[in-house]
């Protein structure tokens, strides 16, 4: 590229007086100084403070081009022209008075400006807008100034809309120009700016520096902006992070602890103490054993500006967020002070990190970004200065990173960049620059290929600003080259993973959809076009919903829109119309959120997966559930029922006197008969109720030791009769356990149980208790037949059995085992086998929680219930035997007893006898059931507060429910033994008799 030519060559290329930048700190104080410095001819030194001769020179708006005297070595003033620019810390500009350069230095004042990252424009006194440099451009929606004179030949408000950080529309004489105008000051205001009729909003923030004539009266308003939009978003994700896990500062790692201030007789903050401090205390602050102690007597040297900021927290009642050095620690710490309490009790909770190393790191950082900052950034990337004047060509150090070669490779000429331009390219881009130039515009861009030192190419966007002088004329040019080789690259492999994608979601058998963070479906794969016959504009957004199940459509959506709220995974099962026939199939929905790396929810990712099949498969099985329920309750009863007679009649033997052996013997082979019977079905429907989870635990406080003494007597009888020894070892001091009464006894009785009928005659049962850690163990051992290895595996399988003769001597239905399996694993523990083999016997342990070790009464076993002589009672039974051998029980212990075999004739006979007592059975003929019986009894005044007793073959829980609803004041399960029907009459009130 060749230098552009001008009449005035000459004068352009005059060395002009040199430009000086220097860097002030806030507090005045020489922070960095640019080259050519000894030209100025004044006392210019990194951490001393600006030799100003009017100390209050820099105090007032910012310089553009104002004279300004500073202090020579000799002491005598040097008169310098100053530029500066506004902010905390400040950037100062001197140059020596020489009007001879003034053109050339604003030329290149003006390139600088063209360079910044903030917006600089110019207004006059009748509003009108002189000048934008690009970045003002940029910001405003505006191409170019020529576009910008254009478009402001009409009214701002046409043009633009301005609004007040709170979202508030402001008029025209609100705008920050027009403030500066009026004479008010315009600093640091935040306004959302947005080219009217469909520009993106933005966040600014306006200074304005005003220029005024001799009269006093405002000429010129110069304002400043700067994009703050990418902040304040940031600082809104920041706040909406702290709100949502503030609940989770206990377990965040960093120092908290709660100060007492300590103030003196004048009310200065001079101790505090510690009230409380969590453990990462010690961790950030390195003091041990600081609860109350105050921080003198644990740091004497720390600093006054600790004290100073906590009192005024405590006194004013105001939180303070900040960053303070203690040097006295050699630590920085970032602290959130708030008080805490009533005011008068000076409390301040704190809630801190140490920063040293973050400090450290910042202060690296800071170093080597003002090293550049003065350079000018039109990117962040490689960074070019070409002066047109001089056709020299300046670059950064970031071309060592991007083209691997350090800068002074590249030479200082013009050429060093075109012949690195791709051949293809060049004439193109070398064209398109002096066309920029030549034809007076204020930008060129362009995007081509350029050759690293390794030989490769690599795409790069170029754009650069052109200065001008006062005539028009191009003097400087600086701009930046944006490295696009990384991202040509993830967008290809962007679009290669999205085909991937739908390639993989076109093979799945599922329908497949993608959702936007708002839950607008934006794609399908090609199976549910094939399954819902849908186009994708029909598909889109809410559409698919039109196809679900009017039924399912008003939940589905529901649950849906609850999940966009929450942004919790999404599932549940629905019916969509198939489009080929119209039929509508079961699916189950399920969709999760994908997540940004601050957590925002960025797309919805889903699946649809049919569960027809599944839905038919699981309705026939809760079908044959229901029916084997069913059958099962009906075999209760039906093998109930003929055993409540034949142990009515075994009561009724025992009852009526001596007998000769041989009854006697018959009548307890009878009663244990019967008692096996009515024990095989209750294992066979608890088994059943475990499996299904229908077994309701009464849980309380139990002593098990209490337990396993009581049941190993209640079984005592039996086994000794079947000629075994039963040793008992259970602890007197109680083993607490929390569980089911009866079941615990109902286990420990089936071991004892199975224990006995392997055990041939002169063998011995064992059964121990014993507390173990958190558990409390019952072992029930026997000397009997033992069992085969391949055996203990499945022993407590349903119907598992050793192997047996053909006789089956043994007997059982195999249901005992799994019946205590299952129950133990309800109260939370379990049970195991153990055997050496055939003929060495077994032992089965139960395993049980132990209960907290607080001491508690045991609990006390219910009283049984006195028998109740003199009673009446009405027996409402269709079976005749089990009907009239109850009514010859109860008459022969002295009860006066009707019967009836409907529930009709129940009734009548119950209006007739004015029963005390109503023993009726459910299952009733004549249109007339147990339940409806006794809704009519509670009915009726003569017979509403008799003793209402259901007497069934059906004992399930909901049998027990709708008798308990109907009025029935007990539930007794066929066949019912005498100790059992005995308890239940002494709660009915003895017939008073009189005369």
């Amino acid at each position: 590229m060749t230098p552009v030519a001008t009449p005035e060559s000459s004068a352009a290329a005059r060395p002009s007086p040199a430009l000086v930048l220097v860097r002030l700190g806030a507090d005045g104080v020489v922070r960095w100084v640019g080259p050519g410095a000894e030209a100025l001819g004044v006392d210019l030194a990194v951490g001393a403070p600006l030799p100003l001769i009017d100390p209050e020179a820099l105090g007032g708006p910012p310089l553009a081009g104002e004279r300004l005297a500073l202090r020579g070595p000799d002491g005598r003033p040097r008169a310098l022209r100053a530029w500066t620019t506004p902010g905390n810390e400040t950037v100062l500009a001197l140059q020596p008075l020489d009007e001879g350069g003034l053109l050339a230095e604003a030329a290149r004042l003006s390139a600088v400006v063209a360079a910044l990252p903030l917006g600089v424009g110019v207004v006059d006194a009748r509003g009108r807008t002189l000048s934008l440099n690009p970045e003002g451009l940029r910001l405003h929606g505006l191409a170019s100034e020529g576009e910008m004179r254009t478009v402001l030949a009409r009214p701002y408000d046409e043009v633009f809309e301005l609004r007040a950080a709170d979202g508030r529309r402001l008029a025209v004489d609100e705008w920050p120009f027009a403030r500066a105008l009026r004479g008010e000051p315009v600093v640091d205001i935040d306004i959302w700016l947005r080219r009217l009729p469909d520009g993106a909003a933005r966040l600014v923030t306006y200074t304005a520096v005003t220029e005024r004539g001799d009269d006093d009266a405002v000429r010129l308003v110069v304002f400043v902006i700067r994009d703050v939009t990418e902040r304040r978003r940031q600082e809104t994700r920041l706040r909406e992070s702290e709100e949502r896990y503030r609940a989770l500062f206990e377990a965040i790692d960093e120092g908290f602890c709660v100060i007492e201030m300590l103030f003196d007789d004048a009310g200065v903050a001079t101790d505090y103490r510690f009230l409380e401090a969590n453990p990462a205390f010690e961790r950030h602050t390195g003091l041990v054993g600081a609860v109350g102690r105050t921080v003198r007597e644990l740091v004497p040297d720390l600093d006054a500006s600790w004290f100073r900021i906590y009192g005024e927290v405590a006194s004013t009642g105001v939180p303070r967020r900040f960053e303070n050095h203690a040097p006295a620690l050699s630590r920085w710490f970032d602290v959130y002070a708030l008080p805490v309490g009533p005011r008068e009790q000076r409390r301040v909770a704190l809630l801190f990190t140490d920063v040293t190393r973050r400090k450290a790191t910042e202060r690296a950082l800071r170093d080597v970004e003002e090293r550049y900052r003065l350079l000018g950034r039109a990117t962040n990337d490689v960074i070019w200065d070409w002066d047109l004047a001089t056709d020299r060509l300046d670059w950064n150090e970031a071309v060592l990173q991007h083209f691997g070669c350090p800068r002074e490779a590249l030479g200082p000429t013009i050429e060093s960049w075109t012949e690195r331009i791709h051949p293809d390219e060049r004439a193109r881009v070398v064209g398109g620059i002096h066309a920029a130039i030549d034809g007076g515009q204020e930008a060129w861009s362009d995007e081509y290929r350029f050759r690293r030192s390794d030989g490769s190419y690599a795409t790069f966007l170029d754009r650069g600003y052109i200065a001008r002088d006062a005539d028009g004329r191009a003097v400087r040019m600086i701009g930046s080259m944006l490295d696009l080789t990384g991202r040509r690259q993830a967008e290809a492999a962007l679009r290669e993973s999205e085909a991937r994608f739908r390639r993989l979601a076109d093979a799945m058998p599922q329908l497949v959809w993608v959702a936007r963070p708002d839950g607008h479906h934006e794609y399908f794969n090609q199976r549910w076009y094939d399954y819902s016959g849908a186009t994708p504009a029909e598909s889109e957004g809410e559409g698919w919903a039109r196809l679900l199940h009017p039924d399912d459509r008003a939940r589905t959506l529901e649950a849906w829109r609850g999940c966009l709220a929450s942004g919790e995974p999404y599932g549940i099962e629905y019916r969509f119309r198939r489009g080929a026939d119209g039929a509508y199939r079961w699916f189950l929905g399920r969709a999760e959120p994908v997540r940004d790396e601050a957590g925002a929810v960025v797309r919805w990712f889903g699946t649809c997966t049919e569960v027809e099949e599944l839905k038919r498969a699981q309705e026939a099985l809760r079908d044959a559930d229901r029916r084997k329920d069913e059958y099962l309750a009906m075999l209760a009863h039906e093998l109930r029922n003929p055993l409540a007679p034949v142990r009515n009649a075994v009561e009724l033997l025992r009852m009526v006197g001596p007998r000769a052996p041989a009854q006697e013997r018959a009548t307890e082979v009878i009663d244990r008969q019967v008692t096996h019977m009515a024990r095989l079905i209750d294992d066979l429907l608890d088994v059943s109720r475990i499996a299904r989870g229908r077994i309701q635990l009464q849980r309380q406080r139990c002593d098990l030791a209490q337990v396993v003494r009581q049941t190993a007597e209640d079984y005592r009888a039996n086994l000794e009769a079947s000629g075994l020894t039963l040793v008992v070892r259970a602890p007197a001091a109680p083993l607490w356990v929390q569980g089911d009464r009866t079941r615990l006894a109902q286990m420990v009785g089936n071991l004892l149980h199975n224990a006995g009928k392997f055990t041939p005659r002169g063998g011995r049962v064992t059964v121990s208790a014993a507390g173990q850690r958190d558990d409390v163990l019952v072992t029930v051992e026997d000397t009997g037949i033992g069992l085969p290895p391949d055996l203990l595996p499945r022993i407590f399988d349903p119907f598992a059995q050793a192997e047996q003769g053909p006789d089956r001597s043994a007997g059982g239905l195999g249901l005992g085992l799994p019946l205590v399996k299952g129950l133990a694993e309800l109260h939370g523990g379990g049970v195991t086998a153990e055997s050496a083999g055939p003929g060495q016997g077994a032992a089965f342990t139960l395993r049980l929680p132990l209960a907290a070790d607080e001491a508690a009464a045991a609990s006390a076993a219910l009283p049984a219930g006195e028998e109740a002589p003199g009673l009446r009672v009405v027996v409402i039974e269709d079976n005749r035997d089990a009907a009239e051998s109850l009514r010859d029980l109860l008459t022969i212990v002295g009860h006066e007893v009707r019967v009836a075999f409907d529930g009709r004739d129940g009734l009548e006979a119950a209006r007739a006898l004015r029963p005390e007592v109503v023993i009726c059975d459910l299952g009733l003929p004549g249109g007339l059931d147990g339940c409806a019986v006794a809704r009519r009894l509670r009915a009726e005044p003569a017979t509403a507060s008799a003793l209402l007793v259901a007497l069934s073959g059906y004992g399930q829980d909901e049998d027990r429910r709708r008798t308990r609803e109907a009025g029935f004041d007990a539930h007794l399960v066929k066949p019912v033994g005498w100790s059992e029907l005995e308890a239940v009459l002494g709660r009915a009130t003895p017939r008073r008799r009189t005369g």
